[in-house]
């Protein structure tokens, strides 16, 4: 009992990334279950939309003897649905199956270069998970959150972001994905978390608290006019 606390404690702490399962009947599960959190209809994921450890309950998560985390067949994520999901990929999330081989997601996409967050030895994966994908994110806005409809300017802006064809400094992102995130839920509402890229992306975010979600989407109207002939 004591050794299963312990392997519990340390998954709880440790978060993990998987792929959307290859079953179709889970998979459709899992995109009706965020749909209906995030209360956006239209979503979709990605061939490379990965969904963290942290929406599974703890009793759907097991650890192999090889120390791999692992989430049992048929589990489906239900906690904290608007947290990031990410269209990235790496040796360790590769690394962590289904309990069949099929794999899973998360939709937090981040299109930026955060090359200098990387560390000698570092992954070409993780390296990937830094340039995640804030642009996509940036442009994919939700309409009963914003009510798009009635501010064009933002939602063109977002869609102008996401089409550049240039990567603009960390930064810039960073400041970007901050602006965003503060206009679509108003202050940071989730824990710090421990990865090192998603920290900075949490810290960045947290530096707008008190910021108003009206304020947030007119600084982030002004930054992407700004930017857009630098990097379109």
């Amino acid at each position: 009992m004591y050794k299963r606390r312990k392997v519990l404690s340390k998954m709880i702490r440790v978060s993990v990334w998987y792929n959307f399962p290859a079953d179709p009947v889970i998979a459709n599960r899992w995109i009706e279950i965020i749909r209906r959190n995030r209360r956006q209809d239209w979503w979709k994921p990605s061939n490379y939309t990965k969904i963290c450890s942290v929406h599974f309950c703890i009793n759907d998560k097991y650890e192999t003897k090889k120390g791999l985390r692992r989430i049992r067949r048929g589990a489906v994520p239900t906690k904290r649905l608007f947290l990031s999901i990410s269209d990235s990929d790496s040796e360790e999330e590769n690394a962590e199956t289904h309990e069949d081989s099929s794999k899973i997601i998360c939709d937090e996409r981040i299109n930026t270069d955060l090359s200098s967050y990387s560390r000698p030895g570092t992954s070409t994966g993780l390296a990937m998970i830094a340039s995640a994908n804030i642009a996509d994110e940036n442009a994919k806005v939700n309409e009963k959150t914003l009510n798009i409809g009635s501010e064009p300017q933002f939602k063109k802006v977002a869609d102008n972001v996401r089409n550049w064809n240039k990567k603009p400094a960390d930064s810039e992102n960073l400041a970007l994905y901050s602006l965003y995130k503060q206009a679509l839920f108003g202050d940071v509402n989730i824990p710090e978390p421990s990865g090192m890229v998603e920290k900075a992306k949490w810290n960045a975010w947290s530096g707008r608290k008190g910021m108003s979600q009206d304020d947030a989407k007119k600084q982030y109207v002004e930054m992407g006019e700004k930017l857009h002939s630098k990097y379109a």
